[in-house]
């Protein structure tokens, strides 16, 4: 297992394309990870949700992030596909979701970080333009970088806990338990078929189907 998610600086350049679990590769600089995400700093996170291979209901992650460098800075932006396994606040039940997480942040240089009154840079776009490009670290997620290396563990995982619902339902008209005898009250299971609702004989709403 690798110990970290990482970009190499100097691989980057300009601009590189990071593709994650998917095998469809456009021209281009680009970065290519096929595992998952895994490394000893994600596999806690990875493990929590049911998103390491070895699970048998693993769904792989996905997505596409664009690197751009911006003078000391380096812009990302794109989204991470993935499907968490979840549990129903309502009915308790076990379910997975497919989510999009939106990524929209910034690395600098960690020596940024000692100098709390500066915040803003100047850069440009591209190597052939010279438009002076004002970036506040205030604008978006910020993270810090060291040395010639991106570590992009921290802000993968950040971004997709953040997309997690806080109130997860495994459907939206999710009924829930039963207040008695804690039977789950929905008529049909996740694929649609009809289930029967079977309360505990000291509830009120027992019915004997026999």
């Amino acid at each position: 297992m690798k110990k970290n998610i990482s970009l190499s600086i100097p691989k980057i350049g300009n601009e590189v394309t990071v593709i994650f679990g998917m095998n469809d590769k456009p021209l281009g600089n680009v970065f290519h990870f096929d595992d998952g995400l895994v490394s000893e700093n994600t596999i806690g996170f990875l493990t929590e949700y049911g998103l390491t291979p070895n699970n048998p209901e693993y769904k792989k992650i996905s997505g596409v992030l664009k690197i751009v460098k911006e003078h000391m800075l380096f812009r990302v932006s794109g989204e991470i596909i993935f499907e968490p396994l979840l549990e129903c606040v309502r009915s308790l039940t076990e379910f997975r979701a497919k989510i999009s997480a939106p990524i929209n942040c910034f690395f600098t240089p960690k020596s940024v970080q000692e100098k709390a009154k500066i915040n803003t840079f100047k850069g440009s776009n591209t190597k052939d333009e010279e438009e002076d490009l004002e970036i506040s670290i205030e604008e978006l997620e910020n993270y810090f970088y060291t040395g010639s290396f991106l570590v992009l563990d921290e802000m993968l995982i950040d971004s997709l806990y953040c997309a997690i619902p806080e109130l997860p339902l495994c459907r939206e008209n999710c009924l829930g338990l039963c207040s008695e005898c804690g039977e789950e009250l929905n008529l049909t299971d996740l694929n649609g078929k009809t289930r029967t609702v079977a309360h505990k004989k000291n509830c009120s709403h027992f019915k004997n189907l026999h």
